[in-house]
C-alpha cells in the first residue's frame, strides 16, 4: 500500500502540472477507444503519400530499453535498445519517418506537455502521475525494483537497505527514486542525474546500495564481481506515453501492439534485446486488460484524497451507477466498430461493479494512512485533473474487452491477475473476484445486443 505521506508528495508534484491537465478535453464516461484513422497523419502515411514525422522521445540511458553510446547527441544521435527496435518496427509497417528527440528523466512529463515529441519510447513505468498528462499504451513489458549491493553480509535482506546511515543511489528524477524514497524512507538517498553513472556510485564505495530494476540489473553486474541482488520489491509495467493530443496515435499504436504480440513480432524484439520471450505476453489482451484495472487502481489514493478535500463521501450510487451504464455502452459500441463479438450485459456489469469495490477500498485504505486534512492547493481536482484520465483509461478497457479470447483458463488468468495486482493494494479475494469476472466477459456472448446495436455505428 501507499506509505504514509506519499498522497500528499504526489499532489504536490503534480500540482505543477495542473495546468496540463486542464487541457485534457471532456469524454463521458468510459468511452470507447474506437474509431477509424481516415484524415489522420497515420492514414496519410499508410496509403504512401508523404512520410508523416514521429517524434519518439527516448532517455539513451536505460538498458536495455534505450542506450545511446558515446557523444553523438544531434542530428545523427541514434539510440538502441528494445524500445527503439518496437519504436522502428511500427514506423515500418505505418511508413513513418522517425525523429529521436533525446529528454532526461526529471523532464520527461515537461518535455511532453511541450510538445517536444509524440511519445515517450524509453521503459517508461506507468506512473499516476504520467497518466493524468497522456495516453498509456498497452504494456509490453513488466520488471520490479532490485537493489544491488557489494556487502552481502551486511545486506542479506531488502529490510536491511531501511536504516540510518545507509546510503542508496538511485537515478534523478525516474520511477525508481519514488520507490527507493518510498520503500527506504530511513535511509539516505542520493539521487543523481545520469542513469549511466549510478552503478559506478556502488563500484567506487559511494553508496551501500543502487537501485535499478530487474532487465537493467544484468547489464550493470555484467563483469562486475562480488555484487549481490536484492528483491524484486515492486512490480512495474513498461508502456508508451503519447501526448495528449495524439488520441489517433495511442488508438493506432495500441491496436499494433496486440497485433504484434499476436503474431510473435514482439516477443522476437525482447528476445534479442531483452534476453528471452515474455510468458504471459504483457501485450496480449487479458494482461493489457488487467494492466489497465492497475493503472486505473493507482489513482484511488488521489481520488480518495480529492473527495476528501472537498467534502465528497467515497460511495457516490447514482455516480456509480452512471459510470456502470456509460461503461457497458462503451464496451458496445467498441464490438460495434470493431466488429468482435458482444460480452453480455450481466457480464459487464459485475467486471466493472467488481472494480468499484476494489476502487473503494484502496480509498478508504488510503485515507486511513494519510490522517490529517489535505491542503485544497494541493488537491488535484476530481472533476477536471482525475475523472478526464479516468476516461481514457476506460477507453482502453473498453477496446481491450472487445478483444478477448473467447475461452480463457481461469486458473491462468487468476495467477496473471494476482501477478499484475500483487502491489496495488488488494487482498487475495479481491482480486480473484477481478479474475472470476475477466473470464465471465471472456466466455459471454450476447447476440440480442448485437443486433441491437445501430448500423451506422458500425460504419463509424
Amino acid at each position: 500500500m501507499w506509505a504514509q505521506g506519499s498522497i500528499a508528495a504526489l499532489e504536490e508534484h503534480m500540482n505543477a502540472e495542473r495546468s496540463i491537465c486542464q487541457r485534457i478535453y471532456g469524454l463521458g464516461i468510459l468511452l470507447a477507444v474506437v474509431g477509424g484513422l481516415a484524415g489522420s497523419p497515420l492514414a496519410s502515411a499508410a496509403q504512401g503519400q508523404d512520410r508523416a514525422v514521429l517524434r519518439v522521445g527516448t532517455s539513451g540511458d536505460y538498458a536495455p530499453f534505450s542506450m545511446a553510446y558515446g557523444n553523438n547527441v544531434g542530428t545523427s544521435w541514434k539510440p538502441q535498445g528494445f524500445d527503439i527496435a518496437v519504436a522502428e518496427a511500427y514506423a515500418r509497417d505505418r511508413n513513418l519517418e522517425i525523429e529521436w528527440v533525446q529528454f532526461q528523466w526529471p523532464h520527461l512529463r515537461r518535455d511532453l506537455a511541450r510538445n517536444r515529441f509524440d511519445i515517450a519510447m524509453s521503459g517508461v513505468t506507468q506512473r499516476p502521475e504520467r497518466s493524468l498528462i497522456g495516453h498509456y499504451t498497452v504494456p509490453v513489458a513488466a520488471t520490479g525494483a532490485v537493489a544491488l549491493v557489494r556487502d552481502g553480509r551486511r545486506f542479506s535482506k531488502t529490510e536491511d537497505l531501511n536504516h540510518t546511515g545507509v546510503t542508496i543511489g538511485v537515478n534523478h528524477g525516474g520511477h525508481l527514486e519514488r520507490v527507493t524514497r518510498g520503500r527506504f524512507p530511513n535511509a539516505t538517498i542520493r539521487a543523481v542525474t545520469g542513469n549511466e553513472t549510478v552503478p559506478e556510485l556502488l563500484i567506487d564505495g559511494e553508496v551501500d546500495a543502487v537501485v535499478t530494476d530487474t532487465l537493467e540489473a544484468p547489464h550493470w553486474q555484467l563483469g562486475r564481481s562480488g555484487i549481490s541482488r536484492l528483491g524484486p520489491f515492486s512490480r512495474d509495467e513498461k508502456s508508451y506515453l503519447v501526448q495528449l493530443d495524439r488520441a489517433d496515435l495511442a488508438r493506432d499504436l495500441n491496436a499494433w501492439l496486440i497485433a504484434a504480440e499476436a503474431n510473435g513480432t514482439l516477443n522476437r524484439l525482447r528476445k534479442t534485446h531483452l534476453g528471452r520471450p515474455s510468458r504471459p505476453q504483457p501485450a496480449a489482451p487479458t494482461m493489457a486488460l488487467l494492466s489497465n484495472v492497475a493503472e486505473r487502481l493507482s489513482l484511488m489514493p488521489l481520488v480518495a484524497a480529492s473527495k476528501r478535500a472537498s467534502g465528497r463521501a467515497i460511495e457516490d450510487p447514482e455516480r456509480e451507477k452512471a459510470v456502470l451504464g456509460g461503461a457497458t455502452r462503451a464496451v458496445r459500441e467498441a464490438a460495434g466498430r470493431e466488429g468482435t463479438r458482444f460480452p453480455s450485459r450481466a457480464a459487464l456489469e459485475n467486471f466493472f461493479r467488481s472494480q468499484m469495490e476494489a476502487a473503494k477500498a484502496i480509498q478508504r485504505a488510503a485515507l486511513e494512512e494519510t490522517p490529517g486534512e489535505t491542503s485544497p492547493a494541493r488537491t488535484l481536482d476530481l472533476d477536471n485533473d482525475l475523472r478526464p484520465a479516468l476516461d481514457r483509461i476506460g477507453s482502453r478497457m473498453a477496446f481491450l474487452l472487445t478483444h478477448l479470447p473467447s475461452k480463457l483458463d481461469p486458473a491462468q488468468v487468476q495467477r496473471e491477475a494476482t501477478e499484475v495486482l500483487a502491489f496495488s493494494g488488494l487482498d487475495s479475494s479481491q482480486i480473484d473476484a477481478i479474475a472470476e469476472s475477466i473470464v465471465a466477459v471472456a466466455h459471454s456472448e450476447d447476440e440480442a445486443e448485437a443486433r441491437a446495436v445501430p448500423s451506422r455505428v458500425l460504419s463509424q
